[in-house]
């Protein structure tokens, strides 16, 4: 025998309530063959109605009873939607002289009819009652007026003695927010709870699907179906959507206990969930035709979007006001610091959700508003959310319950809000809400006891419906939805803003370095591979067309100006790049080519990083010019490079003179290339400077000028450089790899062809290429190959295992990167030849050919 500790409370919710193989007798319920409308299943008082038994009705044509009329209106409802299993046909009836009400709906496969004896009708017309009851519905901005007026006019038409809204709470336990009764005799329900196991999970499925539920009389006798099984599923018939479905007896001993006699419930529903009930008792028997429960039940459909709109509204306004404050927060939060924008000023986190207090803590360090747990009582409560909570947003409403300790502050901090920003260490905001010592009355003490009865050794339902009072102590007020909604919209808002504001103000310098130089390396390899992707493309979509050979190599070197300029802006944390460094950088590419000399002088400027980038790209076109037609194309040629500063229009300028001398006539011409419109134009633009360009006939002579805001301040030191006359050398030619096999294993797919192309030129046989880390470990393991062009960096994840595995073979190794020459590897690879992304053709050709010949 179960003992009260021990009693089972799920037992009434396993019970099958759907299928009870049985109606209630104030109608006759008849199951018919969907195809050919015959008797299948019968309950209820038939001979009452027909004048013979249900037993005799089996196998009958429906017809024969109600008449062609109702038949062909069934045909037509269900062949038109037969997979519709609410009630979807009402009808009037005429049998042995006796008018009767009829609903139909088709579900377990057989339609399901139910007949009742017409009854008066409050009202005209159904349309009509409808259309009163919801008339005089009261417009409500507040919920509790909204929710009275539903029990008022439940109650004015129907006739019930009570009739109560009843709610149901987060944990499915019930309280009775309005009612009205007919008479100071019948015992008040309101502001009583009921503890959830009063209606069991299956019986508030049950209410979501169905939107009534009628008993008149719970004294009755039940009328079993015959057969008692569906002959289609041989299984008792479903009758969720019956109106005569017979009820749980333990539902009808609970009524008895009550003093109900009959009861009729509504559902509220708010979308797709179950929100309440309207629930109507009688001390008496009282029967409703069919017409007014079908009128009540499109009362409760209409009451229930009323409903849903009326908490949308209050709820919209309230997420109006949060949003206001959420806006003026992150404003200040931009500009200040976070504790300071958030608790320093108005408003506050405190009008933001309303609580006692709240803390920020930000680095170990409490900044507090409000009354909120004293600086060492959170040190303990702050490590447990540590330990036990996932980031993100925490909030209960009994905090000593998961955390003991809280005891001790339960004036300031029952209840928790806890939003986590950051990771390690965690920083929080922590909003407090004070204990509400608060008293609870029940319908009777819900702890029901278990007794051994006609019912069995189960719980059964309590007798006593006195109130009975219960103390809460410990807990704060429940937190809302929306305040919870807010929480997660602040905390989304202080990750994307101000994270990195309490980075630089609070983390240590060390720490703020290192992670900065790890963004620094990936916008490098980043920003190197897009321009890799470029020039790739550029290649690929030239390949096919000779003429554009030249083309694409001129496309190739602006890349690589480009990309040393990012590399120097990378190594100063892309703060600026010096002047005289781009300048012999880019002279340095093309010295091994020269046999003329080169003058740079000037003292030392820092440009910022887009005029860098510009003035890169400018100072190629130049050099390029030069070498293919100017004063770098003869050995009597020279070039001239310097740069001071100037006074113009009351502001300094940095001058940047390029003259040359020596070299072939220039003859004029109206042709605007590339390198001419870079310079006039997009230049100017970017740098908000001026370039002046003269095609002399004694040589080209160029000034551009860079407005003094476009420079970083360092110690100036004057330099000059001398690049004399080199032996002439032999001009570049593409290295051959004709007879290599070779792997390559890169992850961007549009490079990768383009490097297979490139080495198929120079006569290599391409393995590959391989995208991801295990396909490279597999080639790199079962492949025949003579060497392997490895990216380090495949997907994210690095290709040492690659690397180690094909060492270990004897094979050598090539890496290829777009991180800067600096970036970090295995102490076992750092002597390995690198090549550097945007790739330079011959140059990878070359490097490739010293791999093969250093191994």
């Amino acid at each position: 025998m179960l003992h009260s500790s021990q009693a089972d409370l799920t037992g009434c919710d396993r019970e099958p309530i759907h299928r009870p193989g049985a109606i209630q007798p104030h109608g006759v319920l008849i199951a018919l063959d969907p195809k050919t409308l015959e008797v299948v299943q019968v309950a209820g008082p038939a001979a009452t109605y027909f004048g013979f038994s249900g037993q005799a009705l089996i196998g009958q044509r429906l017809e024969t009873q109600i008449g062609s009329a109702a038949r062909i209106r069934l045909e037509a409802q269900f062949a038109h939607d037969p997979a519709m299993p609410r009630t979807s046909l009402a009808l009037e009836v005429e049998i042995l002289g006796s008018r009767m009400d009829a609903t139909a709906h088709l579900h377990d496969g057989l339609v399901i009819l139910e007949l009742e004896p017409q009854r008066p009708l409050p009202a005209a017309d159904v349309l009509d009652l409808v259309h009163s009851m919801i008339g005089q519905m009261r417009p409500a901005e507040r919920l509790e007026t909204l929710l009275q007026s539903l029990a008022d006019q439940v109650q004015h038409v129907t006739g019930y003695d009570r009739v109560m809204v009843y709610r149901f709470q987060a944990d499915d336990s019930g309280h009775v927010v309005a009612e009205a009764r007919s008479a100071e005799a019948v015992p008040s329900y309101l502001d009583l709870h009921y503890p959830a196991s009063d209606i069991p999970a299956q019986a508030r499925e049950l209410y979501a699907r169905s939107w009534i539920r009628y008993i008149p009389d719970a004294a009755y006798t039940p009328e079993p179906l015959v057969p008692p099984l569906n002959p289609r599923t041989g299984e008792p018939l479903d009758l969720s959507w019956s109106r005569l479905r017979a009820v749980s007896p333990v539902h009808l001993e609970y009524l008895g206990n009550m003093g109900v006699r009959s009861s009729m419930s509504l559902s509220l529903m708010v979308g797709s969930r179950l929100w309440g009930l309207i629930a109507c008792h009688a001390a008496a028997p009282l029967y409703l035709s069919a017409r007014l429960r079908l009128a009540l039940e499109v009362f409760a459909q209409l009451a229930s979007l009323h409903l849903g709109s009326t908490i949308d509204l209050g709820e919209a306004n309230e997420r109006i006001r949060f949003r206001d404050v959420h806006d003026q927060l992150t404003r200040a939060m931009s500009q200040q610091g976070l504790a300071e924008a958030l608790i320093g000023s108005r408003p506050n986190l405190l009008d933001y959700i309303q609580a006692a207090g709240v803390v920020v803590r930000v680095e170990g360090e409490n900044f507090a508003l409000g009354q909120a747990p004293d600086d060492g009582q959170l040190d303990a409560p702050v490590e447990w959310l540590n330990r036990t909570r996932s980031e993100g947003v925490f909030f209960t409403d009994h905090l000593a319950a998961d955390y003991p300790a809280a005891e001790g502050f339960l004036d300031r901090g029952a209840g928790l809000l806890a939003l986590s920003v950051s990771r390690q260490p965690r920083d929080y905001v922590l909003w407090f809400l004070p204990e509400v010592i608060s008293t609870v009355t029940w319908a009777g003490d819900p702890s029901k006891p278990v007794t051994s009865g006609p019912l069995g050794d189960r719980l059964t339902p309590r007798k006593s419906f006195a109130a009975w009072t219960e103390t809460v102590a410990g807990r704060s007020r429940p937190w809302r939805a929306v305040e919870i909604d807010a929480a997660i919209l602040l905390r989304t808002t202080v990750l994307e803003v101000v994270l990195h504001r309490i980075d630089q103000a609070l983390r240590e310098k060390a720490k703020a370095n290192i992670q900065q130089n790890l963004l620094m390396n990936e916008l490098d390899h980043r920003v190197k591979n897009t321009i890799a992707t470029i020039q790739s493309l550029v290649r690929l979509s030239s390949k096919s067309a000779d003429e554009l050979v030249d083309f694409t190599r001129s496309i190739e070197k602006r890349l690589q100006a480009m990309a040393k300029a990012h590399t120097l802006l990378s190594a100063s944390r892309w703060q600026s790049a010096s002047m005289r460094t781009i300048v012999e950088e880019e002279f340095a590419a093309l010295r091994s080519r020269l046999d003329v000399g080169v003058i740079i002088e000037g003292d030392e400027y820092a440009l910022e990083p887009r005029a860098a980038l510009s003035f890169a790209l400018a100072l190629h076109e130049l050099i390029t010019n030069a070498v293919k037609h100017g004063s770098l194309s003869n050995a009597a040629g020279k070039v001239l490079v310097t740069w001071n500063e100037v006074s113009r229009d009351d502001r300094t300028w940095l001058a940047f003179h390029w003259t040359e001398v020596g070299g072939p006539p220039v003859m004029p011409t109206e042709r605007r290339g590339f390198g001419r419109t870079l310079l006039e134009r997009v230049f100017a633009e970017d740098v908000s400077g001026r370039v002046d360009l003269a095609m002399n006939p004694e040589g080209v002579r160029c000034l551009i000028e860079f407005p003094f805001e476009r420079l970083v301040p360092v110690a100036p030191v004057a330099e000059k450089t001398h690049y004399g006359r080199a032996a002439p050398v032999e001009r570049e030619r593409p290295g051959t790899l004709v007879g290599v096999r070779m792997l390559v294993v890169e992850d961007d797919g549009l490079i990768a062809a383009d490097l297979a192309e490139i080495l198929r030129s120079a006569g290599a046989t391409v393995i590959g290429p391989y995208g991801r880390l295990g396909e490279g470990l597999a080639a790199a393991a079962d492949e025949d190959f003579d060497i392997v062009l490895l990216d380090v960096n495949l997907r994210g994840r690095p290709s040492w295992p690659i690397a180690n595995l094909v060492i270990d073979r004897g094979i050598p190794v090539v890496l290829a990167t777009g991180y800067s020459e600096a970036f970090e590897r295995p102490a076992a690879l750092a002597g390995l030849i690198t090549v550097n992304k945007p790739y330079d053709s011959a140059l990878l050709l070359s490097e490739m050919q010293r791999a093969l010949v250093s191994s």
